[in-house]
């Protein structure tokens, strides 16, 4: 079944229909440990733990309202934002169910005494358990953007456990609610049936009320401080071997030509660097390779090279630096851009194959970033359309645009 789209309440709801006998909601809300106030990191961490512990919150309750409907949830915080994810059986009753779940958290009625120990106790449990690990990533975020932003979405341990009852409620008022989320059904139940018992409702805007509140807005002379590439070297929490080249470039919007672009300029790259390393002492120790961005802020933005290997030695700061100057330098031709466009047709010709996950990632971007959605057969047209538009030029062009900054290079061991 070709997915069908539909948008209500000014593309806060959106209802995507297909055949899958479980329906999937997934709730989109713009604030992540990047609008915590001063001193309460870990306080978006909480909440997002405490919307999932329904469980808690309604126990003497929730065999027969939660269990019985194969009630699921997940979810997962970043730096700008939070996502919660609920899965259960097709049912309009069951629609209810979660309409009233959701009104339970955005009035932050969610709080209580047991659900507020048991998420604290949750996110203090990790950061013991994980502690390798998110000092890892903290020395990473830390060392490319120049010890401007040094939280981690995980929370600080010692700022967890200051937190109070009220620092909860509060972050849940300001940024749960319909003018700050976004909520997406996947579902085989009709969109006007959804509606009536959803009812999405604008509530006061306090919309961004702490964007970026410990991530500054800084020169790009601070982030390049010289035009020499930088280094960075780890010990890796998994004992893993990895290569990570970062380049800053602040995000800007892209229409549905620029990402079409960015995704074959990502294709092209993964070549280019494949190509390198044939060439290398380390071609037979390649295990993964992937090119990717990461979003940070709108200012902190990466476009992120990363290399796992089963060897590597005192030579591979050299590799490294290599493909910085391969990446910058090579000979992009038609050709190369012919090739590329073959890799995304045949996902062009199938996408309706495309799991709820990954329609998600793509609907996600959009409510996040407002980059183009492209899950229908319409929208599908559009890009083999753009496609054909796509010139070499244009790949130039991005490549001088996110390769222009010089390098930062993160090597653990």
């Amino acid at each position: 079944m070709y997915p069908q789209l539909s948008r209500f309440s000014d593309g806060k709801l959106l209802i995507v229909n297909d055949d899958c006998e479980e329906t999937m909601v997934v709730v989109c809300v713009q604030a992540g440990c990047g609008q915590e106030p001063l001193g309460k990191n870990g306080v978006a961490h909480l909440v997002e733990h405490i919307c999932l512990a329904y469980e808690n919150y309604i126990s003497s309750n929730y065999e027969h309202t939660y269990k019985n409907i194969k009630f699921c949830s997940t979810g997962y915080t970043n730096y700008g934002q939070t996502v919660l994810m609920f899965t259960f059986q097709s049912h309009l009753e069951n629609i209810y169910i979660f309409s009233r779940l959701l009104r339970t958290i955005m009035d932050a009625d969610i709080v209580t005494e047991d659900t507020f120990k048991l998420s604290q106790t949750e996110i203090l449990d990790e950061c013991m358990t994980k502690k390798s690990q998110w000092e890892w990533q903290r020395e990473i975020i830390t060392y490319i953007t120049n010890n401007q932003v040094q939280n981690l979405p995980v929370g600080s341990e010692d700022e967890i456990k200051k937190l109070h009852f009220n620092d909860v409620i509060s972050y849940i008022k300001d940024f749960y609610n319909m003018d700050n989320i976004g909520i997406v059904f996947f579902t085989n139940i009709l969109s006007q049936d959804i509606i009536p018992i959803i009812k999405p409702e604008k509530r006061r805007n306090t919309k961004n009320k702490y964007f970026n509140f410990q991530i500054k807005k800084i020169s790009r002379n601070i982030i390049n401080k010289n035009d020499e590439l930088s280094l960075l070297q780890l010990n890796h929490p998994f004992k893993l071997k990895t290569v990570e080249i970062y380049f800053h470039k602040p995000y800007i919007s892209v229409n549905l030509k620029r990402k079409l672009t960015r995704m074959l300029f990502e294709i092209i790259s993964k070549n280019c660097i494949e190509k390198y390393i044939e060439k290398t002492e380390y071609c037979n120790y390649l295990n993964n390779l992937s090119v990717s961005d990461k979003y940070v802020s709108d200012y902190f933005y990466f476009a992120v090279f990363s290399m796992e290997f089963s060897f590597v030695d005192d030579k591979i700061t050299l590799l490294a630096n290599g493909i910085v100057n391969h990446l910058k330098k090579a000979n992009l031709t038609e050709r190369v851009l012919v090739e590329s466009k073959k890799r995304i047709i045949p996902f062009l010709n199938e996408y309706y194959k495309s799991s709820r996950e990954q329609l998600f990632q793509n609907i996600s971007s959009h409510f996040f970033y407002g980059e183009p959605i492209h899950i229908t057969r319409e929208h599908y047209r559009d890009i083999e359309e753009i496609m054909d538009e796509i010139s070499i030029g244009d790949i130039l062009n991005y490549r001088n645009w996110i390769l222009e900054e010089s390098a930062k290079i993160v090597i653990s061991t």
